[in-house]
């Protein structure tokens, strides 16, 4: 079959993968009964993920990430409904570990930053473009982290979702790479409902 010649990096991963291989958690509710997909769901938890002060979140930890959501709802950048899908307990465990305190104390950090780059697709040349969640470098490579609001439940599905992504993470370390001209020393998913990392180099 035709290869296209553009891209989305979440396209790419699909045709890598073949099929959505990786269980979605259910659908998520507020209070007011207008339901959100799980992708909904995500994409709100990448807008408080995106905006919110990593410093002050790994110093006061889940009193201010609650206080923040509630100012992203109140501007109108969340809506009501995706304000009750955030899970700020989910995002505190961020800043909880190792990962999430080195990214707090970094002296620069990158968040969702859009790329462009030629990749070969089936043997043919294509464009492809994607936004990577954030990264930072230190003194001997940038560290990688990507979120992911899926939900897995056990060491199967965990490598699952590490086989899944593994193309999607080595794009992103040579678009990073290419952009910074600095190795990518580095790459993690941070799963949201585990509350945990995944290493994927």
């Amino acid at each position: 079959s035709a290869v296209k010649s553009k891209y989305s990096v979440s396209q790419l991963n699909r045709t890598a993968s073949g099929e959505e291989r990786v269980k979605l958690n259910k659908t998520l509710f507020s209070q007011k009964g207008r339901s959100l997909t799980p992708a909904e769901a995500g994409t709100a938890m990448h807008t408080v993920m995106e905006r919110i002060d990593f410093r002050r979140a790994a110093e006061e930890g889940d009193a201010y990430i609650e206080q923040f959501a509630d100012e992203l709802n109140e501007r109108g950048i969340l809506t009501d409904e995706e304000r009750q899908a955030i899970n700020t307990k989910n995002i505190g465990a961020f800043f909880e570990t190792d990962i999430g305190r080195r990214a707090a104390e970094a002296k620069k950090l990158y968040r969702e930053r859009e790329f462009i780059m030629q990749w070969s697709v089936e043997g043919a040349d294509t464009v492809v473009q994607g936004i990577v969640d954030c990264y930072f470098p230190e003194d001997d490579g940038i560290v990688l982290i990507d979120y992911k609001n899926s939900h897995v439940t056990d060491k199967d599905d965990l490598d699952t979702l590490a086989d899944r992504y593994g193309e999607q993470i080595r794009l992103y370390e040579e678009a990073v790479s290419a952009a910074e001209g600095i190795r990518v020393k580095e790459s993690y998913l941070y799963l949201f409902h585990m509350r945990k990392f995944i290493r994927l180099s």
